[in-house]
């Protein structure tokens, strides 16, 4: 049995560094981590997994795709079998937030401006999604 992974897609370095800080330890984050810069690498990730993610990260403004593409790259992996989605954005709108729920993203967050509270704000988010949805199967 593999353990549960998170995928996280974000093409900052900043942002990367901050989340794997965030995780780091943390006894909360009881998956592997797997980062993607790109939606490319979030499929080729993607190829590399049986399962799902029990919960994917995913940027809005990736250099090669949206986030939205890559949330239906892990739908049509699983069908049926979707983990939790989170849509993270720099330029938050009603329209943004309505388009990621459409698509079926569980949430979008704004990325904070400062690193700790980038930092608090990840590791919440996955304490929150882990807690619920760690699986052994």
């Amino acid at each position: 049995m593999s353990r549960p992974w998170v995928l996280y897609v974000e093409d900052s370095d900043h942002d990367r560094e901050a989340f794997a800080r965030a995780v780091a330890g943390s006894d909360a984050c009881a998956a592997d981590v797997v980062i993607a810069a790109t939606a490319a690498e979030a499929k080729a990730a993607m190829s590399r997994h049986p399962r799902p993610p029990a919960l994917a990260l995913i940027d809005m403004r990736l250099p090669d795709a949206n986030g939205l593409e890559v949330l239906r790259a892990v739908q049509v992996a699983w069908p049926g079998r979707l983990a939790p989605a989170v849509i993270l954005s720099a330029y938050l709108t009603n329209e943004l937030v309505e388009a990621c729920s459409l698509a079926g993203a569980h949430s979008v967050l704004a990325k904070p401006a400062s690193v700790a509270e980038a930092r608090r704000q990840l590791s919440e988010v996955v304490q929150f999604w882990l807690g619920r949805n760690i699986s052994t199967d």
